[in-house]
Parts: structure tokens; sequence; C-alpha cells
């Protein structure tokens, strides 16, 4: 299999995943059961290892990757509402916020702070202290990961 058909295989199983993270959102009976064989597939991708991402952060990922689809989230989506999307109570959004920021050290994800500027991937002290300006950020993926998922990085760098 060449990695473009690779690519497309992960971004397929990854709308998949999406798709149940959002019905179970709109209170309609979620398929856990039917995408965690998904998940596991992706989690076992060596793309997906080399970043140690886990079930919840191949969540986040396809439920950024479909916002990139939606016109309605073109320039992102808000942090918080993506937690919401996969958690079930405030606490758990709230503790979501560290799993987002170390997903954007891992230059998976990168945010716009609710100040304007570009989605830059910057963490300073300033834009996001305290993780509660990150809960109003609007996030989305790199580039970069965009490509390896896509199994296009190398030939953007030919």
């Amino acid at each position: 299999m060449t990695e473009r058909a690779a690519g497309e295989k992960r971004i397929e199983l990854l709308l998949e995943v999406a798709d149940v993270c959002d019905s179970g959102k709109k209170g309609k009976k979620a398929g856990a059961e039917d995408i965690a064989p998904k998940i596991k597939t992706l989690k076992d991708a060596p793309l997906f290892r080399e970043y140690g991402l886990d079930e919840k952060d191949i969540k986040i990922i396809a439920i950024v990757l479909v916002a990139c689809l939606d016109d309605r989230y073109a320039d992102g989506m808000v942090a918080k509402d993506v937690l919401k999307t996969i958690e079930k109570d405030r606490k758990s959004v709230f503790l979501g916020l560290k799993r987002i920021e170390r997903l954007m050290e891992a230059g998976v994800i990168e945010a716009e702070s609710v100040n304007g500027g570009g989605l830059d991937g910057t963490l300073g002290e300033n834009d996001f202290s305290g993780g509660f300006r990150l809960l109003r950020s609007t996030i989305g993926l790199t580039e970069k990961f965009l490509d390896k998922i896509q199994g296009t990085e190398k030939e953007r760098e030919q």
C-alpha cells in the first residue's frame, strides 16, 4: 500500500470516529463498540504511535479534522467545544486542556488566541496562562501533521 493510500485510509477512519463522537453529542446512541476497532487501528499505525497518541487524542484529532471540512469552522474550532464533544462533565473538559497543550507541544494542533493573530501554535505564558484562555481559543491541525495524515509529507518536501 502506498503512503498516499494509507493516508486516505487514516482519514477515512478519523472521519468515521468523528461521526460517532458527534452523534453521541447530539444525544444519539454512540457506537463506542463500532469505533473501538477503528481507534485501535489508528493507535497502532506508525504515525500515531510516533506521537504516543491515545484514544482521546485520536478523538480530538478526528473532531478537529472534520471541523476543517465544515464551512462553519473554516478558521478552526473552539477548544472548549472540541472537549465537550468527547468529555461528559466540566471537570473532564478542564482536565482536557492539558491534553490539548500536549498535542500543541507535539506539533499536532495549533491554536489562535481569542486576542487575534494567526494559527501559530504559540504556547506563550501570556497567551494561554492557566489554560482558561485556551478554552476559548480556536484550534486546528498543523499543516505538517495534516501532510503526515494524508501521506503527502514527502511530496511537499520535494
